[in-house]
């Protein structure tokens, strides 16, 4: 009897070939196809091309952007300090009386402008070149600091989630940066106000409006200003280089209404009142990123010890948040500025328009207090809810396909 097998396989010859190879185990060459121009090009065996492996990097363009940004606007304002524009703007006498009602001796505070102990843009101006110094330090943190220990405490898909890994890693990094900016300005805001007769719960507000607009300006009250609004000037050149979250309208919106809050009250020398308010922001806000950082570790790098960190530093900051912005804000600082300040004013002839300017920015600044905390109970609500600690002013890394641009 004859095997069928055995003649089919006789028949048949050598085994078929896959992608013009011959898979036949006792021959080491592949056969060559009958009919080569047939052969589609999809049926050809890709080329491989290897990709090269490493932590992801970000991208250098944007922030070189905001880098020449910074320092065009450094080298315009070198030109004006320079050529005595600011102090000419500042010393105009109609500018002046604009700023103050008409009981105040306009001549007597151009005159103290001129002699160099009152507020004026000339002292200001030094914040643009704090601004160009934060800039710079960004990119050196950034390349040496922040990007190496994020790529050692995560572990991320480079390999087939290349996009995301690296908005992973950026969105680490500005927490970082962030974190270091505000715990900076907390530790100056703390030594500028520290033992000060206006000081909350250790003084009286009161003592922000006396012998106003006279006041003298102290060093450490000057250096708050000079790295607040370099400081707030280098978010508001960032905000458009980071990744664009949820709120970026209303964070734009803040940025700028606080820029013009401290220019404004330095200039008509509001600044005990300014470094309260300053002093009151900024520490919370280093809550707030610690956690940030923390989570990242804990969902990226599988550290445990990391997301309990994460959850006691996001506690600390929702009831810091919810007692400086909510109440001491309000029942603190808006009733000062609001109420106290107008004893400060000669009622006879009238409020100064700086008073409406200066009450309406920061009722602003309440109105989105109370819109971030809307989004804090909504985060609170998913962590006590689910077991989930996340920003919802973000999108979720974790649930997203690879996006077309990490700024979207």
């Amino acid at each position: 009897m004859v095997s069928t097998r055995g003649s089919a396989r006789k028949e048949a010859g050598p085994q078929s070939t896959t992608n013009g190879q011959n898979t036949d185990p006792g021959r080491g060459q592949s056969a060559d196809p009958p009919f080569p121009s047939i052969i589609r090009s999809d049926d050809r065996e890709p080329k491989v091309t290897k990709k090269k492996k490493g932590p992801p990097r970000l991208d250098p363009k944007p922030r070189r952007y905001a880098v020449a940004l910074t320092v065009l606007v450094t080298a315009i304002t070198y030109s004006l300090k320079t050529a005595g524009t600011l102090d000419a703007i500042t010393a105009d006498t109609y500018i002046s009386a604009l700023r103050y009602p008409l009981g105040v001796d306009v001549k007597a505070v151009v005159k103290m402008q001129e002699e160099g102990n009152f507020p004026s843009l000339s002292q200001i101006a030094p914040a643009v070149y704090v601004c160009t110094c934060l800039t710079v330090l960004r990119v050196v943190f950034t390349d040496m600091i922040f990007t190496p220990i994020a790529n050692s405490m995560m572990t991320l898909d480079t390999a087939r989630r290349p996009q995301i890994s690296k908005v992973i890693v950026e969105k680490f990094v500005e927490s970082s940066w962030r974190f270091t900016l505000y715990l900076t300005s907390a530790f100056i805001g703390v030594c500028a106000v520290w033992g000060k007769p206006w000081l909350p719960f250790f003084g009286s507000t009161k003592a922000c409006w006396a012998e106003w607009p006279t006041q003298a300006v102290d060093a450490e009250t000057t250096m708050l200003y000079l790295y607040g609004i370099g400081m707030y000037l280098h978010l508001l050149f960032f905000q458009f280089v980071d990744i664009r979250r949820k709120d970026f309208s209303e964070m734009l919106i803040h940025h700028i209404a606080t820029l013009v809050l401290m220019f404004l009250s330095y200039l008509i020398n509001f600044c005990r009142i300014g470094s309260l308010v300053m002093l009151i922001h900024d520490p919370t806000d280093v809550f707030l990123e610690a956690a940030k950082i923390f989570n990242y570790i804990h969902t990226y790098g599988t550290r445990p010890w990391a997301g309990v960190l994460a959850d006691v530093l996001f506690y600390i900051f929702s009831i810091s948040f919810v007692i400086s912005r909510l109440v001491i804000f309000p029942l603190w600082i808006l009733k000062s500025t609001i109420y106290e300040s107008k004893e400060a004013f000669d009622v006879e002839f009238g409020l100064s328009p700086a008073y409406f300017v200066f009450n309406g920015l920061l009722i602003l600044l309440q109105l989105l207090h109370l819109f971030w905390c809307s989004l804090l109970l909504g985060a609170l609500w998913k962590k006590f809810t689910a077991g989930e600690l996340h920003d919802h002013r973000e999108d979720d890394d974790r649930k997203t396909e690879e996006p077309s641009s990490p700024r979207s």
